[in-house]
């Protein structure tokens, strides 16, 4: 067998569902109407992908409270409908919490089932607070739960998506050397923050690297503003996120990009954009179609 389509080249994640995250995509291209009877927000999401080169869509199917599209109102069929009939593929992630193991698995096979997803990103992230409960996760319950994911996805199609910088991160080092031989990717989530995107790039992969972990990468790159809250905001103003992407789609180094065998972007947003909150604007949209990352020299897995 072979690595999974979905973990090679280029791709984005939604957050969330489709119906709560591609709104404000209604209007892209403002001149074209929906294609082939789509929804406005799931042709204008295509168009994007499409002028993008993206070439897989990481769709959300649940989080630490369950599945989010549990009636089938959230819009997740008509897009994976959608995706396949563009060729693009798609792939099926979860929140993974330690609280969840013995039913986090059955959760993801049930709703990939549901949809005709073939592949699967477990995002793990230990020490992560979430509702007030950290998420520690114990050895011995995580490499049998990534076993587990790895016998019901096969190897080839199970990726774990983790915190980007091992170096700040023990306890996910310590996690992740243990299962390397399980999945097969690794997608660090390189979020620079306040950081300067190609340094902390470089970083990012440098630390996986020193770890010894020989599996192969796919890059998360930082295309997300959270301001929500003014005191301590998560990221900087949508301007100057805007101004990392443009540095770091034309300021990485091809040693960098040859490390990786793909590289997505979190998120496509939100169906209503604020400054407070959003992900991949038009400007960003712009930008990443000039790039033209598909031409980028990735790592063949």
């Amino acid at each position: 067998m072979a690595i999974h389509l979905g973990f090679v080249g280029h791709g984005i994640f939604i957050e969330g569902t489709a119906s709560g995250s591609l709104g404000h995509y209604s209007n892209y291209p403002a001149v074209n109407p929906p294609a082939g009877g789509l929804p406005r927000a799931i042709a204008g999401f295509v168009a994007a992908l499409n002028d993008m080169a993206i070439s897989s869509v990481w769709l959300q199917l649940f989080s630490r409270g369950g599945s989010l599209d549990e009636d089938g109102s959230g819009g997740t069929r008509e897009l994976v409908d959608a995706l396949n009939r563009v060729r693009i593929v798609p792939v099926g992630w979860g929140y993974c919490h330690h609280a969840n193991s013995a039913t986090d698995g059955a959760l993801a096979a049930d709703l990939c089932g549901r949809y005709g997803i073939t592949a699967f990103v477990a995002d793990v992230e230990p020490g992560n607070v979430v509702g007030g409960v950290p998420d520690k996760w114990q050895k011995k319950k995580f490499v049998n739960f990534i076993k587990s994911l790895s016998a019901k996805f096969g190897k080839d199609n199970l990726a774990i998506s983790t915190f980007s910088r091992l170096d700040k991160h023990p306890d996910t080092r310590a996690l992740m050397t243990l299962v390397a031989d399980q999945v097969a990717a690794f997608a660090p989530q390189i979020y620079w923050t306040f950081s300067d995107p190609v340094t902390f790039t470089e970083e990012a992969l440098a630390s996986w690297q020193k770890a010894g972990i020989a599996t192969p990468i796919v890059g998360t790159a930082e295309c997300y503003w959270d301001r929500t809250k003014p005191k301590h905001p998560e990221t900087p103003p949508q301007a100057d996120v805007e101004a990392a992407v443009a540095k770091f789609v034309d300021k990485l180094p091809n040693s960098a990009w040859s490390s990786l065998i793909g590289l997505n972007w979190y998120h496509a947003g939100k169906s209503y954009q604020t400054e407070s909150e959003g992900g991949m604007s038009e400007a960003m949209i712009a930008k990443i179609a000039a790039a033209k990352i598909n031409t980028k020299p990735f790592k063949h897995p």
